[in-house]
């Protein structure tokens, strides 16, 4: 499996977390479900992935404290 990009690998940790499914989020952005696979797990986004991620991670307010916080909350 191709290393994700940092955003990529914060957005699936975020979504391990949390609990909620990556095929769910990425219905949510209009994604099919291995695209979307594809889009987490790539370690060389184009300029529309990167952006995508980015506004992911802007709408559902994922940061590094916030993944701290939910860390802690699930003592992981």
């Amino acid at each position: 499996m191709p290393q994700s990009s940092n955003a990529g690998e914060l957005i699936l940790e975020w979504l391990e977390l949390t609990g909620i499914r990556q095929d769910s989020l990425g219905s949510e952005y209009g994604q099919k479900k291995v695209r979307f696979h594809q889009i987490l797990h790539n370690k060389t986004p184009n300029h529309e992935t990167s952006v995508l991620m980015s506004k992911i991670m802007s709408d559902k307010g994922i940061t590094l404290d916030k993944l701290d916080e939910l860390r802690e909350l699930k003592g992981a």
